[in-house]
């Protein structure tokens, strides 16, 4: 009988280990497809932002048509993708008639590609007043989604002390001065 006991705890703790690390594993495998898709919305937003940025004597007025408007297809691309990870969030009725998952509120994690959408439609329309509030607006929405994304792959703290460390802020001129000739 104690034998039997033995096998029923050995195989219980055997099943409750797998169980275990299959969840793991399985947490792991979402993280890295965040990842990978909060990498690709960092490059849609952050190209934007430059896009919109950089005079036109670098890129000309129609160079930056063609980006902003490859970049607004993909802005609602990958804002449908991230539906994948991030369901919206029900509160009332808002939405009850759309597929499932399109009812309630998106999720805020998504709303920086929706603002980028925005922007690269809105662009060519806007006079210079306008584009100099649409560039600010998309600087501070790539910083709001990296903010979002950090929290959501838990990347609160670094894996090496020398990384965690603080910079000490970038002056061209002064790492200039500090070369060897």
């Amino acid at each position: 009988m104690e034998s039997y006991a033995a096998v029923a705890s050995a195989v219980l703790s055997a099943v409750a280990i797998f169980v275990a690390w299959s969840q793991f594993k399985k947490g792991e495998y979402r993280i890295d497809h965040v990842t990978a898709w909060g990498n690709d919305v960092i490059s849609n937003l952050q190209e934007v932002y430059l896009v919109i940025s950089v005079p036109t004597d670098v890129i000309s007025e129609k160079q930056k048509r063609e980006r902003l408007v490859e970049l607004c297809f993909n802005s609602s691309i990958l804002t449908g993708k991230g539906r994948i990870f991030f369901k919206n969030q029900i509160l009332d009725t808002y939405g009850a008639a759309k597929p499932a998952a399109y009812r309630g509120y998106r999720p805020k994690i998504l709303d920086p590609l929706v603002v980028a959408h925005e922007i690269s439609k809105d662009w060519f329309k806007s006079d210079t007043q306008r584009r100099d509030r649409l560039a600010r607006l998309a600087y501070e929405n790539v910083r709001q989604f990296v903010s979002l994304a950090q929290k959501e792959v838990g990347r609160s703290k670094t894996t090496s002390a020398d990384t965690a460390q603080g910079g000490q802020g970038v002056n061209l001129e002064r790492l200039l001065a500090a070369l060897p000739d």
